[in-house]
């Protein structure tokens, strides 16, 4: 179970390329709306279809699908918690 919970993260790469990716989403929609709205002379059908290009782009950016976690990072190992204690007391 605690693995699953370590891969639940999107990596730095993989934030930037929902981000990005996002905005192409919404941008791309927004101008779809606009041009079919403004054809049909109905702004409702500008506002349904942003909103359409919102819930897919929180569809496809929001979850940290494995597509974003293909550059994880590498941490260091984990220090001795006993013996870094143990320096701190001996150095006061």
């Amino acid at each position: 179970m605690l693995e699953f919970v370590d891969n639940w993260h999107m990596d730095y790469v993989g934030q930037a390329w929902a981000e990005k990716l996002s905005r192409i989403i919404i941008t791309l929609f927004g101008v779809i709306g606009v041009l079919y709205g403004y054809a049909i002379q109905q702004f409702s059908m500008t506002v349904y279809i942003l909103g359409a290009g919102f819930a897919l782009a929180s569809l496809v950016t929001i979850p940290p699908w494995p597509m974003y976690r293909k550059n994880p990072l590498n941490w260091q190992p984990v220090k001795n918690k006993e013996n870094h204690s143990k320096k701190i007391k001996k150095n006061k």
